[in-house]
């Protein structure tokens, strides 16, 4: 059973309000989809590309067992005892992969700073991992705030090595708002952006691969390196998803209109689909990075 809740009455909130103004109902995936395809139609061809491989047993699908790794939530309902635990562990942690998520938003505006993604890096232990979901924070200065605030300062620690695929410090620097951690903090990591060691790394083995990028500026996609690395797909259809939607299940309350409440149960059961898909492509983010520097 799930552990999110739902309601109905006429006043919509922002899940309700996806189902509130149209004819017939349209499923999240069904939006993303859509949004995805106007917006990174290229890219939606490329993950098509890959997919269709996977089909015809040319590749396989990436995925870590969830048996090497377990993960945390951490927002305004997060408990004291969690986040003493999680800094404990990064007190006793120098080796991390981060990433981050935003929340596309209606031209001109900016997209939203909206998720974190953190994996404690380990060689012969499980891998922990934490989504720090900021458009969901506790109040600030509260002792949980207080709490995160102090996890996040200890990841970002001068002796810890922190991996990205791309420049972690520019994507950290747009969650400053959050008053989590400031320049000062974010200035002291030593950064290894595996993107740029990847590209070193494949032009040397591989010098005649059709793959290889010859333009100084040009860069490889993540899915692209697990593909050639691997040779497995990394699933990208949730680049675009709704990342300030409260992604755990115990958080979050879906609203439903009188108008759609015989399709509740659907409504529902794809509401925590989403959200289970764009955790699995939050926490493969980070394994992916973290498996290619292994």
């Amino acid at each position: 059973m799930s552990k999110s809740t739902y309601s109905t009455n006429k006043n919509y909130n922002r899940y309700s309000s996806r189902y509130s103004n149209q004819s017939y109902y349209v499923s999240p995936l069904e939006k993303l989809d859509r949004l995805t395809n106007k917006y990174q139609s290229k890219k939606v061809l490329e993950n098509k590309k890959y997919e269709e491989l996977v089909q015809e047993g040319k590749c396989d699908i990436f995925q870590i067992s969830t048996s090497n790794y377990r993960y945390y939530h951490i927002h305004r309902e997060t408990s004291i005892d969690v986040l003493n635990n999680l800094i404990e562990y990064a007190m006793n942690t120098t080796h991390y992969t981060l990433d981050t998520e935003c929340q596309l938003q209606d031209p001109p505006k900016l997209s939203t700073a909206a998720l974190i993604q953190t994996e404690f890096v380990y060689k012969n232990h499980l891998s922990i991992l934490i989504l720090i979901e900021t458009m969901h924070l506790p109040v600030e200065h509260s002792r949980t705030f207080d709490k995160v605030k102090t996890l996040c300062r200890t990841i970002f620690s001068d002796n810890h090595i922190i991996y990205s695929w791309g420049d972690i410090k520019d994507e950290l620097s747009k969650f400053y708002q959050y008053n989590l951690f400031d320049r000062n903090d974010i200035h002291q990591i030593n950064d290894k952006n595996i993107q740029q060691k990847f590209k070193e790394w494949f032009h040397e083995n591989h010098p005649s691969s059709s793959h290889v990028q010859r333009k100084a500026q040009e860069t490889y996609s993540l899915q692209m390196a697990i593909y050639l690395a691997f040779n497995q797909w990394l699933d990208k259809r949730m680049t675009l998803a709704n990342w300030g939607c409260e992604l755990d299940p115990a958080l979050y309350t879906i609203t439903i209109s009188q108008e759609y409440i015989k399709k509740k149960n659907q409504i529902i059961e794809n509401e925590e689909e989403y959200r289970r898909l764009m955790i699995i492509y939050a926490l493969n983010d980070c394994l992916a990075v973290t498996k290619l520097i292994s």
